[in-house]
């Protein structure tokens, strides 16, 4: 028994694909372990990312195709079966600034915050968060919507921008507006495909992971 044979049939034959296409070698050495050690599993979380934010994973206009959405169900039941733990940068939380309430009205926020109990978030799974929740909208609109989004988590503390590094999260040192401004200028052109780990990735911070808790306990209704 491997560690495909732990996934439903549907998940396990999309990762085969993936992998056997994208990183053979990574494939041979899931199929020859029962329980793949934490590296093994980010390795193969972050192929499947980039396969899902590919050109067969999505539309021109964001949308997953039918073989990003097999794909995106592969992610979530290869990660619930093998989960994956996150080292956490020592970061202080800034004190939130705004109020915490306007931000969980946004389903992409909620969305962001969720998937980043399990692991860090880039920028292009924050922006195809978005993308799902307004539906069809220009470069230029998606990019000012999913960075009005991301300002919101940073400036509330929710999350924090950095870069991942063979070593782990490396945080920005600069604080959540100057972080903001940096995204800005790394992201400058709306209409530029963003594959896994362009420009930065979010990691929640304690305060975050407390909040989302409350929003998976409380299902669709969201905290009290």
């Amino acid at each position: 028994m491997n560690a495909l044979d732990h996934l439903d049939p549907a998940a396990a034959d999309t990762v085969r694909i993936v992998l056997g296409r994208r990183a053979p070698e990574l494939l041979r050495t899931l199929e020859e372990t029962d329980d793949p050690p934490m590296e093994l599993r980010q390795q193969v979380k972050n192929v499947l990312a980039k396969e899902f934010v590919s050109k067969d994973g999505l539309q021109p206009d964001h949308e997953p195709t039918p073989h990003g959405r097999r794909v995106d169900d592969a992610i979530g039941t290869f990660v619930s079966q093998f989960p994956i733990e996150r080292s956490h940068a020592v970061v202080e939380a800034p004190r939130a600034e705004i109020p915490v309430t306007p931000i969980l009205d946004r389903e992409s926020a909620r969305d962001i915050l969720l998937w980043g109990l399990e692991d860090w978030v880039d920028l292009a799974f924050a922006r195809q968060y978005v993308s799902d929740e307004i539906g069809a909208a220009s470069p230029v609109e998606l990019r000012e919507q999913t960075i009005e989004v991301i300002d919101a988590l940073l400036r509330a503390g929710l999350l924090v921008a950095g870069d991942l590094t063979k070593s782990g999260f490396r945080a920005w040192p600069e604080d959540p507006s100057a972080a903001i401004t940096r995204l800005r200028a790394e992201w400058a052109d709306p209409g530029a495909v963003l594959h896994t780990g362009d420009v930065c990735w979010f990691e929640i911070t304690e305060a975050g992971e407390t909040l989302a808790r409350r929003l998976r306990e409380a299902g669709p209704s969201g905290p009290s």
